[in-house]
């Protein structure tokens, strides 16, 4: 048994973070080493949200994964919030599938090949029949990017699992800049 500092009530080790600095026990236990980082963090907002932009940035590759790990465990759950979401905003639904059709029609050239892309929605569909699970058109390279956009022409479309065209998003592509 060892004594929190903080809340002075006596606790069994596993209560305590292991602090690897001291390779000792830590003298908070979890519940208030949480309330600590919680205060800091509330008390400190510009240097917390610079040290998640740092973390987001080197730790890019494993949060996909961890999302895509998510997503694919939860899809049911997923689908559920999304939905809600929808109903609670109908307006800002329908605006934002507005958006995305408008987006699709401006990324359309004329030399675009008609035929070719309907072909491909017809395979994300015969996928989707033969598999039973859903399939999508995705656009390799997003059509709308803070980095770059896309066009909507049969080269830059490929046929995937909804499941990874909803968590790649538009944020990757193939020799995306880091």
């Amino acid at each position: 048994m060892k004594v929190c500092v903080k809340c002075k009530v006596e606790k069994s080790k596993g209560d305590f973070y292991w602090n690897r600095l001291r390779n000792k026990a830590a003298s908070y236990c979890k519940s208030c080493t949480k309330e600590t980082v919680i205060a800091w963090n509330l008390a400190n907002p510009k240097k917390t949200k610079e040290r998640e932009i740092r973390y987001r940035k080197s730790h890019r590759k494993e949060i996909a994964a961890r999302t895509a790990k998510w997503y694919l465990k939860n899809k049911s759950r997923n689908n559920e919030n999304t939905a809600r979401w929808y109903k609670k905003n109908k307006d800002r639904g329908a605006a934002k599938r507005a958006k995305y059709r408008l987006s699709k029609t401006f990324a359309t050239p004329k030399w675009s090949n008609e035929f070719f892309i309907r072909e491909i929605y017809h395979l994300a569909q015969l996928r989707t029949k033969a598999t039973g699970y859903k399939w999508s058109v995705d656009h390799i390279v997003p059509l709308k990017s803070p980095l770059v956009c896309g066009l909507h022409v049969h080269n830059n479309l490929q046929v995937i699992p909804s499941s990874l065209n909803s968590i790649k998003g538009n944020r990757h592509w193939p020799d995306m800049p880091i």
